[in-house]
């Protein structure tokens, strides 16, 4: 069967962001951790996905475990209680050059 030009132009615009999403997604989640590395993400990984044909990039959201304190605890219940390990979601927006263009939270519209 032949294809119309159109339709094969979208098609290959198609598989050439499948083809990139693997990457945007390996892009984002190494600049969470990298990022966050001070505060040691644990468990990051891929929650959403979603290409901006306007914008020409990636939004992809990532998870991750992190330690946070309470800044109003007293510093011995800190040490007695440990960290709270709260699940966060950033949306990173990688361009089509790979570079991660903005890091924001999940929940900001």
């Amino acid at each position: 069967m032949l294809w119309p030009i159109e339709r094969a132009e979208n098609l290959s615009h198609e598989i050439f962001q499948m083809l990139n999403a693997k990457d945007a997604i390996s892009r984002a989640k190494s600049y969470i951790a990298d990022v966050f590395s001070e505060e040691k993400p644990t468990g990051v990984g891929l929650e959403e996905i979603e290409y901006d044909e306007q914008a020409g990039a990636w939004i992809i959201t990532v998870g991750f475990f992190r330690a946070m304190y309470d800044p109003n605890e007293k510093e011995y219940s800190r040490l007695l209680a440990g960290p709270k390990f709260d699940r966060t979601y950033k949306k990173v927006t990688v361009g089509q050059d790979g570079e991660v263009i903005s890091v924001k939270n999940r929940f900001d519209s």
